[in-house]
């Protein structure tokens, strides 16, 4: 984003270009999980429109070990939305175990 993570705030926009790499971070405070993360993973195109697609994810998910996703989000690209708009599109994945998709139109 460009900005610290110290500077990050519940209501500082997030927009996500419409082509941008795939990246994956750990969550270090929770890594009792064997790598819980949140991926930015490949773009999706649902009817026209390019949403970026963050998952929730657990494991590594290579040479055959285990791996998994608990929620994820699809947040429509080169449109801002707020940390809490993103937090609250998770946390909605995570209850119903299906994406959720933040889309104003």
């Amino acid at each position: 984003m460009g900005i610290s993570e110290k500077a990050v705030t519940p209501g500082s926009g997030v927009r996500f270009a419409e082509k941008y790499n795939n990246d994956e971070g750990v969550i270090k405070p929770y890594d009792i999980v064997k790598g819980l993360r949140i991926d930015l993973q490949k773009a999706q195109e649902i009817d026209g429109k390019t949403y970026a697609c963050l998952q929730v994810q657990w494991g590594t998910g290579q040479d055959g070990k285990k791996g998994g996703a608990y929620a994820g989000a699809l947040i429509l690209t080169e449109q801002a939305f707020s940390i809490v708009q993103i937090e609250t599109a998770l946390e909605k994945s995570f209850g119903s175990k299906s994406y959720w998709r933040l889309d104003p139109g």
